[in-house]
C-alpha cells in the first residue's frame, strides 16, 4: 500500500518540516493570523512504528504510529445503528442476568428516535435509542462508577498512565478470556464488529483499585454520596472499600468500518463536529456490570479510493492549529498518531459522514501546587486532521 511505504522505506526516516500556514479562511475561521514561519523535526522507526521529535519549544513528538496496512479508504453518508424494538428486547433479555422487568417504556424523543427503556427488580436498566446507542447500568455501576478510577480528562478516554496505577494484565478472580467470550456474544447480539486494533483493557484488581479509592480526593470514588440541598453540596454516605467480589476488567473497543477502526473519542471543543463510534464494557466475576455503545451503520458510499495524505502534512497541520490554541499549557507530547476512520458533520451534506482522519492525542502535563504539595496530572486531548486535505477540523486543541 503506497501510504504505508513511506513508513517502512528506512530504519528511520526524517519529516522536515518548513511550515507555511495556510491562509486563516480556510484553516482558521475566525481570520487569525496567518503566514507563521516554524519548523517540526519528526523520525519515524519503521522497526517500532514509533515517532520521535519536536513540533515546537511548548510540544514534543513521542508516539506510536498506528497505521492500517491494505486498506482501500472511502468515504460515506452514515447514521446511527438503527436498534429496533425486537433488537432492544433480546439485548435487555441478555442483560437482565435472570431479573424480572419491572417497567418498560417505549417514547419518542424530540428528534424522532425511538427510545425503548427497561428497568429490572435488580435495580439495573438498560436503554437502547434507534438512532445508535445503548446504555447498561446495574446498582454497582451507579455506587462504583468504574469510569472515575481510570478516565483521561477527555470524555471516555482512559488516562495515560493506567498502568503504573493497574499493573495486572489480568484478575485471578476472573480470566480475561472468559471476559472476552461474554463480549463477543454481547457483540454479536448488537450486530457490531469490534476491531483488534486500540483494545484498552484495564484489570481493576482490589489492592490497587482500593489504594486509588483511599488516595483519592474526590468524594464520588470514596462510596455512596448524596447531595445536601441546604449546604449545596455532595456528602459521602457509606464507604465503598474494593473487596475481590467487586474486582472488573475496564474495556475500551473500536469498531471497524471496512477493515479500519473507527475512532473512539469526540473532538475536544466541538461535540457537533465529530463524534465517537466505541464500545465500553465493564465486566467481573458478578456478569456485565456496565455497557456503553455508540454506534452507526452505512448508508452511501460518495467517495471511494481516497488518497491519504502524508503524515508530515498532518503534522504540519497539527503544528500551525497548536500555534493558535489558547488554554493548553506548555508541557505537551503527541503520545500517539492513527489513521482512523472518524464520524464527522459535513454541513454541505447535512449528514454525518465517515471519513479517514489522522488523529493526534496529546497529553498535557500540569503541576499544581496545594498546600505546599505539588501534585502533577495528565490530561488527554485529541486533534483530528482531514487525511484528505490534511487540514485541522475547526477548534483543533481547545
Amino acid at each position: 500500500m503506497k501510504l504505508y511505504k513511506y513508513i517502512k522505506k528506512l530504519s528511520i526516516i526524517v519529516l522536515g518540516i518548513s511550515m507555511i500556514i495556510l491562509s486563516s479562511c480556510s484553516f482558521y475561521p475566525e481570520g487569525r493570523i496567518d503566514n507563521v514561519e516554524g519548523k517540526a523535526e519528526v523520525q519515524v522507526d519503521s522497526e517500532t512504528k514509533n515517532a520521535t521529535g519536536t513540533l515546537n519549544d511548548s510540544m514534543e513528538v513521542d508516539a506510536k504510529v498506528s497505521v492500517p496496512s491494505d486498506v482501500i479508504w472511502n468515504a460515506y453518508t452514515v447514521k446511527g445503528r438503527d436498534f429496533t424494538e425486537e433488537e432492544a428486547k433480546k439485548i435487555a433479555d441478555y442483560l437482565s442476568n435472570g431479573s424480572n422487568i419491572t417497567n418498560y417504556e417505549v417514547r419518542q424523543d424530540h428528534n424522532g428516535a425511538m427510545v425503548y427503556v427497561i428497568e429490572f427488580d435488580n435495580d439495573s436498566h438498560v436503554g437502547v435509542r434507534s438512532d445508535g446507542s445503548v446504555s447498561f447500568i446495574t446498582q454497582e455501576q451507579q455506587d462504583r462508577q468504574f469510569e472515575r478510577y481510570v478516565s483521561g480528562g477527555t470524555a471516555s478516554l482512559v488516562r495515560p498512565d493506567y498502568k503504573e496505577l493497574y499493573p495486572l494484565d489480568e484478575l485471578e478472580s476472573y480470566s480475561k478470556e472468559e471476559a472476552l467470550k461474554e463480549v463477543d456474544v454481547l457483540c454479536q447480539l448488537m450486530n457490531i464488529k469490534i476491531s483488534e486494533t486500540g483494545q484498552i483493557i484495564v484489570a481493576l484488581d482490589k489492592i490497587n483499585a482500593e489504594r486509588f479509592r483511599q488516595e483519592s480526593t474526590k468524594i464520588r470514588i470514596k462510596g455512596k454520596v448524596e447531595y445536601d440541598e441546604n449546604k449545596l453540596e455532595e456528602y459521602l454516605v457509606e464507604e465503598i472499600p474494593w473487596t475481590e467480589e467487586n474486582e472488573v476488567y475496564y474495556m475500551q473497543f473500536l469498531i471497524d468500518f471496512d477493515d479500519a477502526p473507527c475512532i473512539d473519542v469526540n473532538r475536544n471543543g466541538d461535540d457537533r463536529g465529530t463524534k465517537q463510534s466505541s464500545l465500553t464494557v465493564v465486566i467481573g466475576k458478578q456478569g456485565l456490570l456496565c455497557v456503553r455503545l455508540n454506534a452507526y451503520e452505512l448508508i452511501e458510499q460518495y467517495e471511494s479510493n481516497i488518497s491519504i495524505c502524508e503524515m508530515s502534512k498532518a503534522l504540519e497541520a497539527l503544528a500551525a492549529d497548536y500555534y493558535y490554541a489558547e488554554g493548553i499549557g506548555q508541557n505537551n507530547k503527541v503520545d500517539s498518531i492513527e489513521l482512523r476512520y472518524a464520524v464527522v458533520y459535513d454541513s454541505d451534506k447535512c449528514s454525518d459522514c465517515l471519513n479517514p482522519c489522522w488523529i493526534f492525542k496529546i497529553i498535557n502535563t500540569s503541576a499544581k501546587v496545594k498546600e505546599g504539595k505539588e501534585n502533577i496530572s495528565n490530561s488527554i486531548k485529541v486533534v483530528y486532521v482531514d487525511a484528505k486535505t490534511g487540514k485541522t477540523y475547526a477548534g483543533g486543541l481547545k
